[in-house]
């Protein structure tokens, strides 16, 4: 299960970046989404409709596919929470009350969530830590900010030219 990679992850960005005096960060257990399809190997701590963990603070949210595997990572900084992001991905689906994931074009079915809160004071943290864990960890779905894609326009040389008069 991708949990345990992310808490290493977490705890090596701490270690490297992060002052010994500050609050240690935590991920939270993760939520199930589909509590129908649940997997009896993952220990959830919230189900679909509950309110997310962690909902109204700032920081970092995994998204999870069946087996715990990581497919996303996201941010929640300045004016959003990581409820209102989560929001953005996952509603309620009017008829059934089940949760209905908005965007299509996962590489896998979203099961489960998981999120870590970033201090009030320091939800600057949030867009380093996201970035430091896409880079780390390679989530599928994540595809700005990763060092192995390949540029989408190849940038052009500066223009060496002697501009005062010769070229």
């Amino acid at each position: 299960m991708d949990i345990d990679r992310i808490e290493k992850a977490v705890e090596e960005y701490a270690a490297s970046y992060r002052r010994a005096d500050l609050p240690q960060m935590e991920v939270s257990r993760p939520y199930a989404l589909f509590p129908d399809e649940e997997e009896p190997q993952l220990e959830v701590a919230w189900r679909w409709p509950e309110p997310w963990p962690n909902g109204l603070s700032r920081g970092v949210y995994f998204v999870l596919a069946r087996g715990g595997g990581l497919l996303y990572v996201g941010k929640a900084s300045i004016k959003a929470t990581i409820g209102s992001r989560l929001a953005h991905w996952f509603q309620t689906e009017k008829a059934t009350q089940a949760c209905k994931v908005v965007h299509p074009g996962w590489t896998d079915k979203p099961m489960y969530v998981a999120t870590l809160a970033v201090a009030d004071d320091m939800s600057f943290e949030a867009p380093a830590l996201e970035e430091y864990l896409i880079q780390k960890l390679s989530p599928p779905d994540n595809v700005r900010g990763r060092r192995d894609e390949p540029a989408t326009q190849p940038r052009r040389a500066p223009d060496r030219r002697n501009r005062r008069g010769g070229g």
